[in-house]
């Protein structure tokens, strides 16, 4: 009977410990805020976490998995202004590029591939966000590859 109790006193102290203690009541915190989607958040709230304690693998966890979102996140937006940019030099040279437009748009092809290539992507867990670089890079590709033919 006493053995139940000393599990019991446990099990509760292991619980109060997490639910007291600054570090993982921070990393709880920065998990939700990850799972909203506030991704900034998340990292700043983990790093706070591990600040406290440095061996909080949940905060690294968290930290780690929003820092990834964010670069794929500013993957997406240099993506997307890169492709505004190709699309105006189409309109001024009226569906054609000058040379030197030519060589800046194969840049900006070159520039999207390989920082496509550096992503962690399948530490991504917003499939939406992958998605979008997924397309990003199938699109930049497709266009590099034709600049590069003519």
């Amino acid at each position: 009977m006493k053995f139940h109790y000393v599990i019991i006193a446990l099990v509760l102290s292991g619980i109060a410990y997490f639910y007291f203690n600054p570090s993982y009541k921070l990393s709880m915190e920065a998990k939700l805020l990850y799972s909203m989607e506030e991704y900034e958040e998340a990292k700043e709230a983990a790093e706070k976490a591990i600040e406290l304690d440095k061996y909080n693998n949940m905060a690294f966890f968290v930290k780690n998995r929003s820092t990834l979102t964010l670069e794929t996140i500013e993957f997406n937006r240099e993506a997307q202004k890169y492709k505004e940019e190709i699309v105006e030099m189409l309109k001024r040279e009226k569906g054609a590029f000058s040379k030197a437009d030519r060589a800046r748009a194969k840049i900006m092809s070159e520039i999207v591939v390989a920082e496509y290539e550096k992503l962690s992507l399948n530490l991504v867990d917003n499939l939406e966000v992958k998605s979008e670089a997924e397309e990003y890079y199938k699109t930049f590709l497709e266009f590099k590859e034709r600049l590069e033919e003519n």
